[in-house]
């Protein structure tokens, strides 16, 4: 065989293993900086922190949601979500709601932000309007809300790792310090 064939064989043969390579039949295109964006924070820990714990902050709050609205404070999807004082926070809220009979309609809107994170620890703030998410008693409908609450309120979430996911165990809402 020539050499100028035997070259262009071999260039036939490297250019068919590299598409073998990528699952197709046509040379991958470069990555776009997007592309390398995207690969380096799911590599990043502190950033698949960040995701699992407000994912895990999120939950918390749609779980906390349907409790209240029945005042429910055996609700196990709290504890899919929560752990440590904030699900027992949480099931004592309940407990206070059930004994008078009230409970919680609409739901809250939610702007939390990761503050600080690391694979152990998550921190994230919340400037919860819960405007839309009132107490009310359960046999009238008549408004339970204490006189002169704010309608925002600023509140701090700890979120750690715990099994495969990620747990809120401690949840701090300041009610005197609207945001």
């Amino acid at each position: 065989m020539s050499s100028r064939r035997w070259r262009s064989v071999a260039a036939a043969l490297l250019a068919l293993t590299a598409a073998s390579c990528n699952g197709s039949s046509t040379p991958k295109a470069q990555p776009t900086p997007s592309d390398n964006a995207s690969a380096s924070s799911t590599a990043d820990p502190n950033a698949l922190a960040s995701d699992s714990a407000l994912a895990a902050y999120r939950g918390f709050r749609r779980a906390q949601v349907a409790a209240e609205a029945v005042a429910n404070a055996h609700d196990p999807a709290l504890a899919k979500y929560a752990g440590d004082k904030a699900l027992a926070q949480e099931r004592a809220n309940l407990l206070q709601l059930a004994s008078a009979g009230i409970v919680v309609r609409g739901a809250p809107v939610l702007h939390p932000v990761v503050d600080s994170a690391s694979p152990q620890a998550v921190t994230i703030t919340d400037c919860v309007d819960t405007t839309g998410w009132q107490p009310v008693y359960k046999a009238t409908g008549k408004s339970a809300a204490a006189p002169g609450q704010p309608t925002t309120v600023l509140a701090t979430a700890l979120a750690r790792p715990y099994g495969d996911g990620w747990l809120i165990v401690e949840l701090t809402t300041e009610r005197s310090r609207p945001c």
